[in-house]
């Protein structure tokens, strides 16, 4: 059974936003997708989704 990892973040995918926030984010899951060579699996959160239910 793989190990899994959640990047829980605000990636901005809805509005397509980028800025220094978005840009760490993206880049943090990234590297965990490109480095993991299959041992784990990686899942991401967008936490703007919160922010367009209001």
């Amino acid at each position: 059974m793989k190990n899994k990892i959640l990047v829980l973040g605000y990636f901005g995918f809805v509005t397509n936003q980028l800025d220094g926030q978005t840009i760490k984010t993206r880049n943090i899951y990234e590297l965990l997708t490109r480095k993991s060579n299959n041992e784990f699996r990686v899942d991401y959160f967008d936490t703007q989704i919160f922010k367009e239910k209001k």
